[in-house]
């Protein structure tokens, strides 16, 4: 299935779907690149916590969180470091 549609799929049997967009990752709305690959200047827990960022920014404290591949290492480092976050 593809994501567009697991996503469409998960907000039709459990309501609103929050989609992130990961740091330099080809959906996000930036592509200008002020480092060399391979150097980013941040880790995935820094990403972990920019899922946590955007959770409060929508004013969410705790949610089903779902990840594949690069978002599912994510997702597990968010329930590990903000269990509470996780539903």
């Amino acid at each position: 299935m593809a994501e567009s549609s697991a996503t469409a799929a998960l907000a039709a049997k459990r309501g609103p779907v929050v989609r992130e967009a990961f740091r330099d990752d080809s959906d996000a709305d930036t592509h200008d690149l002020d480092y060399p690959p391979g150097a980013a200047p941040y880790d995935m827990s820094d990403m972990a916590n920019d899922s946590i960022a955007v959770m409060n920014g929508c004013g969410l404290t705790s949610l089903p969180l779902v990840g594949m591949s690069l978002g599912g290492n994510i997702a597990r480092r968010v329930a590990i470091r903000h269990p509470r976050s996780v539903a």
